[in-house]
């Protein structure tokens, strides 16, 4: 079976049909169960969690899994691949042992643009009014689609598009995007910035 054809399973389908178990998936399993909640408060023992490979299965008896559990934000923006669910489970796919975090390359990347002072060059440069905002997209080869090719992208929108202004800054993203050297294996990731930052992020 090829890598795309069970990349495009979703999570359920993945871990019916994987018949992976060893000691490492029952490390993922420990894992996952302290990244998830029920009602604010810790998973209960016995919520029962199985991993296959990469893909675990979390089953609540009786319980519906429209309310839960839940995982914790930053932790699945870095590791969780898919979820899907029926009544009483849900199914999660997790990011592989051997695949960097998608989310922590596109973090980095918006530290290197601050650090590097391009954007703020072009703010000294040009006085344009309003919003910049751009959407960076980190897409592995299994996720080829008509609106995001593979590897490192981004798009823009907002008042500044087409302005002196936004243009220097879209130049400054791209010589970013241009100058990072992206892993073997990642999780594809997705990050939304805007310009101007509030102070709290900067």
């Amino acid at each position: 079976m090829s890598k795309r054809i069970e990349r495009h399973r979703n999570a359920k389908e993945r871990f019916e049909k994987s018949d992976e178990r060893s000691v490492t998936d029952n490390e993922l399993a420990l894992d996952l169960r302290k990244h998830l909640w029920v009602n604010d408060a810790e998973l209960p023992a016995s919520v029962e969690v199985e991993c296959r490979g990469n893909t675990c299965r979390v089953a609540r008896e009786g319980a519906d899994a429209s309310d839960g559990p839940v995982v914790d934000i930053d932790w699945a923006r870095r590791n969780v691949r898919d979820v899907a669910s029926t009544r009483n489970e849900i199914y999660y796919g997790l990011r592989g042992a051997d695949e960097a975090s998608g989310f922590d390359i596109l973090m980095d990347i918006i530290v290197s643009i601050r650090q590097a002072g391009s954007i703020d060059d072009c703010t000294a440069r040009f006085h344009d009014a309003g919003t910049l905002e751009v959407r960076f997209n980190l897409r592995e080869d299994e996720d080829d689609t008509d609106e995001f090719p593979p590897g490192l992208s981004f798009d823009v929108s907002g008042r500044l598009v087409g302005t002196r202004l936004g243009e220097c800054i879209s130049d400054a993203l791209q010589h970013a995007c241009n100058s990072v050297d992206l892993p073997s294996a990642f999780l594809g990731s997705s990050l939304r910035w805007v310009y101007p930052e509030s102070p709290e992020l900067q």
